[in-house]
């Protein structure tokens, strides 16, 4: 009768989720504020997608929000993946001038809405679906590097909906690209410290850096520092992450 109740819960809880998503788009804020109503109908949706995966997430997933505690080894492979996120800060545009954020008064709202970007896609694809993948592969070898993959594989093909909202298809195409690469890195770290609160941290960070001049302010934000130190930092966590996919690899084999 409990089992019941709970999935009775769930069912009840998701659908309200779903029914405020579909409720928000048929209804959008429209104050005439631009920058403000694009925020909060960002916000309003995910916050209703936030409620309902978080009800499923307790119920469901009770080891996901655990704190574990921080061992030497977990905290030393999740640093140098913060490079990532810090390297998508635009800030040689900002101190050149070539981009600027002139809406502070909406930074809090902004930050928000990155936040629960973060919180919604890291409890979807790496607690939800990693949890999933890792069930199915639990008896391959190569279970951890093939975690890690598909279900990075999964997080870059989830980003083609944005065709729906007319994107270009190059720009699509190009953020399913390093969507999967950040998934690679997510999952990764995921596996590794088995701490959801850092996979919510990285994604929240990469986002509010790489979004904020389209969304509060105004300018080229990538500048040829930017890439340059994108790439560096880059090529460094892809060597971190992948030395310690292929180590897992290899103790999972032996």
């Amino acid at each position: 009768m409990k089992a019941r109740v709970r999935t009775a819960a769930i069912i009840v809880v998701l659908g309200l989720a779903v029914l405020g998503v579909v409720l928000s788009g048929i209804f959008p804020v429209n104050t005439g504020d631009a920058v403000s109503d694009r925020l909060v109908n960002a916000v309003v949706p995910r916050a209703c997608l936030a409620v309902g995966l978080g009800v499923l997430a307790v119920v469901c997933y009770k080891k996901m929000f655990a704190f574990p505690r921080v061992t030497k080894s977990a905290l030393m492979f999740f640093l140098p993946c913060l490079l990532i996120p810090v390297a998508n800060f635009p800030f040689s545009a900002l101190i050149s001038g070539a981009a600027a954020v002139n809406r502070l008064d909406l930074l809090w709202l902004f930050i928000i809405k990155c936040l629960l970007i973060g919180f919604v896609e890291e409890i979807l694809f790496r607690g939800i679906v990693i949890d999933f993948i890792e069930e199915t592969l639990k008896a391959k070898k190569h279970r951890v590097l093939l975690t890690v993959l598909i279900s990075a594989a999964v997080f870059g093909l989830f980003h083609i909906i944005n065709l729906l909202d007319g994107a270009a298809p190059a720009a699509v195409l190009l953020q399913a690209g390093y969507s999967f690469l950040i998934g690679c890195m997510l999952g990764a770290v995921y596996l590794k410290t088995r701490n959801i609160w850092g996979c919510i941290l990285l994604h929240a960070l990469f986002d509010i850096g790489g979004l904020m001049i389209s969304d509060i302010g105004a300018g080229n934000p990538q500048d040829t520092l930017f890439w340059v130190l994108t790439a560096v930092c880059g090529v460094i966590v892809t060597v971190h992450v992948t030395y310690a996919v292929l180590t897992a690899v290899k103790q999972n084999v032996n």
